[in-house]
């Protein structure tokens, strides 16, 4: 039974191990999927997009106001008679009529209200291009923590394997000894201690290490089981630049 609910649930994590993709991320690339994905900046992006079009309909007052109209009509035979029905004559005429009219209209002085209602939507673009910019530095801050932190948090994962490994050989070492009379229980009880708190630690570590990696997926609008990985090389090496 233990061998089948081994198998079983083997089975039921290779779905979820198919879909986890590993990628190795910079922190300048970082900001330009940022840019590209985050749905916050793209939110503020559209509205400067919005805001020139305001501009160039503002501006359309300048130009001529031309209205086009058409009309078509059928007439069929036409039938005359006397004012008794009697006599009554049928004549053709005419079975198609249309009829165009083109008006041109432009505004010549409105007091200065379609140059003011300009400048006013230029205003408005330069506060959406500014919310945009502060935003995009808000993302930009926010990322570059949670980046550096998953940084921090790999790289004490990494120590504390190394830790744990070293401490599985002392109790290896130290239950040998024992064997050959020369070390006490007490001693390796000690290290023991020592041990399920480096594996409570780390275990502590790899959440953290998801929540940051999440964070950093949603705000980006990756696939959710994209596992990032800090190119450490590059980060090392901007860090040490004065």
């Amino acid at each position: 039974m233990k061998i089948i609910s081994i198998i079983l649930t083997l089975l039921c994590a290779i779905p979820v191990l198919a879909q986890t993709s590993e990628r190795v991320i910079g922190l300048d690339e970082l900001f330009r999927l940022a840019d590209s994905q985050s749905k916050s900046i793209k939110i503020f992006e559209t509205a400067v997009i919005g805001a020139d079009k305001d501009i160039d309909i503002a501006k359309n007052a300048y130009l001529p106001d031309i209205k086009f109209s058409a009309s078509a009509t059928y007439n069929g035979n036409a039938w005359v008679a006397d004012r008794d029905f009697s006599n009554g004559q049928t004549f053709t005429s005419p079975h198609f009529g249309n009829n165009f009219t083109l008006e041109a209209s432009q505004v010549v002085f409105a007091g200065g209200a379609i140059h003011n209602n300009i400048k006013l939507q230029e205003i408005k673009k330069d506060i959406a291009e500014w919310e945009l910019s502060a935003r995009r530095q808000d993302v930009y801050f926010l990322l570059a923590g949670y980046y550096l932190d998953l940084y921090k948090y790999r790289n004490l994962l990494t120590v504390y394997d190394k830790n744990i490994e070293q401490t599985r050989q002392v109790i290896r070492d130290m239950q040998a000894r024992k064997s050959a009379g020369i070390a006490l229980s007490n001693d390796i009880t000690r290290y023991e201690v020592q041990y399920q708190n480096l594996r409570y630690t780390r275990t502590e570590l790899l959440s953290s290490i998801d929540i940051l990696n999440d964070k950093i997926v949603t705000m980006l609008e990756l696939p959710p089981q994209t596992v990032i990985l800090p190119d450490t090389t590059l980060l090392a090496r901007q860090t040490a630049t004065p």
